[in-house]
C-alpha cells in the first residue's frame, strides 16, 4: 500500500498552497485531483493580494510568466448610474489579475509536482476511512483501476464538493442561496478593458465582466436562486433579457459572439464549523466558500491551504495546539469576511424593497459555536 506523510484532495488552490507550504519539510506529499484542468473554472478575477501570497509560496515568477492579463482595477456601476474607478495599481499589493482559471490551478499543481508532491491527475477518491491511531486510507480510481493509499494526515481541499466519510460530508450552514449564469463571449476588438474588471448592480441581482487571455471575456449575472426561476433560465432569451437590464453591461457586450451557452454556477457563501478532526483539516472553499462580489475567494484558500501546512507540520510532530490555532482563524476569518460582505452590499441603496437586495441589508444571524469532529 503506497503510503505518505500528507495526502490532499483536491487540487485548486488551496490543496496547491497546502503541497507547496510543506515543500522543504522531508514530507512525503501525494495531491489528488479528480480532473485534468479540462472543464471551464470561475473566479477569473484575482485580488491583489494574490501577488504576496504566490511570492510566499515561492511561486510569484510562475504567474508572471503565464500569460495572464494584469488587472489595474475595477469599474463599477454599484450605488449609482454612473461607473466609478477603483484603483488597484497604488494600493498596499499593486495590480490583481483576470486569468484562465483552468490555467491557474494547473499551474499551481505543476509548481507542487516539482517541489516534492507527487500529483494524481484524474484520479478519484472513492472512500477514506479513518484508522483510529494510524491516519487515513484511501481508495482512489485512475485509469481504469482502483488503488489503496495509506496517509498519515488528511486534506480535503474538495471545494463545494465535500468529501464522503471525512468532516466534510455533511452539508455547510448556507448564508444565501446566490447563483451565477456564466457565459464566455468573443472579446476581439471590443470595448472590454483588457486591464478592468466591471461591476454593475442591477435590481435583482448584480453583474461582472472580465477580459481573459486569448481574446476572451467572462461575463456573468448574480442572483438568488429563487429569482431564476424556470427550466428556461439558461436560453439565450433569458440570457438577452437579463442583459438588457444593465446598461453599462449591455454596452459592452453588444454585437459580442457567444464562445460558450450560459451555464448555472454555485455562488453562495457557506462555512463549515467543524473543520479540523482526527489527524484531518480541511481548507479553502471546503471550509468557507465567499461571494464572488469579494473578490478574495482565491487569496483566502491561498492563505488557508499554507496556514494549514502550517498546523500539519506542527500535528506530525506532536503538537496539536497548530490545529486549534487553525480552527480559531477559520472562524476569525468567516467573522471578518461576512462584515466586508454585508458593507459592500449596504452601499448599494437604490431597490431597498427589491427581495435581492433586502435579504443583503437585513442584519446577519449570529452563527453557532465551532467544534472538533473525526
Amino acid at each position: 500500500m503506497p503510503a505518505f506523510d500528507v495526502s490532499v484532495v483536491g487540487g485548486g488552490p488551496a490543496g496547491a498552497a497546502t503541497c507547496l507550504r510543506l515543500a522543504g519539510r522531508g514530507l512525503r506529499v501525494g495531491l489528488f485531483e479528480r480532473s485534468h484542468f479540462q472543464a471551464p473554472r470561475v473566479g477569473e478575477v484575482l485580488a491583489p493580494a494574490v501577488g504576496e501570497l504566490l511570492q510566499r509560496l515561492g511561486v510569484g515568477q510562475d504567474i508572471d510568466h503565464a500569460g495572464f492579463v494584469r488587472c489595474h482595477g475595477i469599474s463599477s456601476a454599484w450605488g449609482s448610474d454612473r461607473p466609478r474607478f477603483h484603483d488597484f495599481v497604488f494600493g498596499t499589493h499593486g495590480w490583481g489579475w483576470q486569468v484562465e482559471r483552468r490555467a491557474f490551478d494547473s499551474m499551481l499543481c505543476t509548481a507542487a509536482s516539482t517541489r516534492a508532491t507527487e500529483v494524481h491527475l484524474g484520479a478519484v477518491v472513492r472512500s477514506c476511512h479513518h484508522l483510529p491511531d494510524h491516519g487515513w486510507r484511501l481508495t482512489v480510481a485512475q485509469a481504469g483501476e482502483l488503488q489503496v493509499y495509506w496517509a498519515r494526515f488528511l486534506v480535503i481541499a474538495t471545494g463545494r464538493f465535500g468529501l464522503r466519510g471525512t468532516l466534510a460530508d455533511q452539508p455547510p450552514i448556507r448564508d444565501d442561496r446566490l447563483i451565477g449564469l456564466v457565459r464566455y463571449v468573443d472579446a476581439t476588438a471590443s470595448a472590454i478593458s483588457p486591464t478592468l474588471a466591471c461591476i454593475e448592480a442591477v435590481r435583482d441581482g448584480w453583474w461582472y465582466l472580465a477580459r481573459l487571455p486569448d481574446q476572451v471575456a467572462v461575463a456573468a449575472y448574480l442572483t438568488d436562486v429563487d429569482l431564476l426561476p424556470g427550466p428556461g433560465r439558461t436560453t439565450q432569451r433569458r440570457w438577452s433579457s437579463l442583459v438588457e437590464s444593465a446598461s453599462l453591461i449591455r454596452s459592452l457586450l453588444q454585437d459580442r459572439t457567444p464562445r460558450s451557452s450560459p451555464r448555472l454556477v454555485a455562488a453562495g457563501s457557506w462555512r463549515r464549523t467543524q473543520v479540523v478532526g482526527n489527524h484531518c483539516v480541511a481548507v479553502g472553499d471546503t471550509v468557507l466558500a465567499h461571494d464572488p462580489l469579494s473578490g478574495q475567494g482565491v487569496a483566502q484558500a491561498l492563505e488557508s491551504g499554507m496556514r494549514a501546512a502550517e498546523a500539519i507540520h506542527r500535528a506530525l510532530e506532536g503538537d496539536q495546539g497548530g490545529c486549534l490555532d487553525y480552527a480559531a482563524w477559520t472562524q476569525t476569518a468567516y467573522q471578518a469576511y461576512r462584515q466586508q460582505r454585508r458593507r459592500s452590499y449596504r452601499l448599494e441603496q437604490r431597490w431597498p424593497a427589491a427581495t435581492f437586495w433586502a435579504r443583503r441589508h437585513q442584519p446577519p444571524a449570529q452563527p453557532g459555536p465551532g467544534a472538533l469532529r473525526r
